[in-house]
């Protein structure tokens, strides 16, 4: 998924056309309804009614996602959770039955869970209204014209080992359990890798667009129940990595791997996380 550098709004179209990819024909039955409320309106989207936020007239996304019920829509897309208002209208547009997609800002998947409990929201509200979390950070691509494939630099391979010792240490790992744990969520320092040279495709940077790295959580009924009972990310990622997910490190290591994009870029992600 190759992003450009450009406004949020534009990001959000990718993802608009997705979910209207199959639209209802003249012969269908039943009309889908999309309601987005956004702060600002950017781009007008044919099929999406869009609603521009003005608080300043009392029209905020709390309010304005309970106008957008009584239209009975199928999806209600938040251009963002930024606050405890517009947190109280997403569960109670989700706990009315219908979709509801926004975007907020955290450090990974599980990480939507503390923002959510900054944003005032009681864990039971998390449970029950929470589906599916993905978390994303942009990279740059390499340019597929001039990328070459050497031995991995010392510097980055020794980046790699302090940063994945110190998470060790934090855990209380002995020397023993190191490779375990390295082996268990798949991380280990690359043999080779991909470099940015610089050509006339690329401008001389070596890179081309971006890319995402990503990280898909959804939610089990054991992972429910450690909400519930109050767990904290450490112990949501945790979960997460004794059933076999791709962490977000993990994903970005992968496409380093193949030559999508750098080691650099993956380091300066900063994803490596406690679990």
């Amino acid at each position: 998924m190759a992003e450009e550098r450009q406004p949020a709004g534009r990001r959000l179209l990718p993802r608009l056309e997705a979910l209207l990819a199959d639209p209802p024909g003249p012969d269908d039955d039943t009309l889908m309804a999309h309601v987005l409320l956004e702060d600002p309106v950017e781009y007008a989207i044919p099929g999406i009614n869009q609603i521009q936020v003005d608080a300043e007239n009392g029209l905020d996304f709390a309010t304005g996602t309970r106008s957008t019920l009584r239209l009975d829509p199928d999806y209600v897309l938040i251009g963002e959770i930024r606050d405890p208002g517009s947190a109280a209208a997403a569960v109670s547009v989700a706990g009315s039955g219908r979709s509801l997609m926004g975007t907020l800002h955290s450090r990974d998947a599980v990480g939507a869970v503390s923002t959510l409990r900054q944003l005032e929201l009681e864990d039971a509200e998390i449970s029950a209204t929470l589906g599916l979390v993905i978390a994303q950070r942009l990279v740059r691509r390499l340019c597929e014209h001039c990328r070459e494939q050497r031995l991995t630099p010392s510097q980055d391979a020794q980046w790699l080992v302090r940063r994945l010792c110190e998470h060790c240490r934090e855990q209380r790992l002995t020397p023993s359990q190191d490779a375990q744990w390295l082996e268990a969520v798949g991380l280990e320092v690359p043999e080779h890798a991909w470099v940015p040279v610089g050509c006339e495709h690329c401008d001389g940077l070596g890179y081309r667009e971006r890319t995402g790295v990503f990280e898909i959580w959804q939610p089990t009924p054991e992972d429910h129940g450690l909400l519930l009972r109050h767990a904290d990310d450490a112990v949501l990622r945790r979960s997460l990595l004794e059933r076999g997910e791709t962490l977000m490190f993990a994903d970005g290591l992968a496409k380093a791997s193949a030559g999508i994009t750098t080691l650099r870029e993956v380091f300066r992600m900063g994803a490596i996380l406690p679990a």
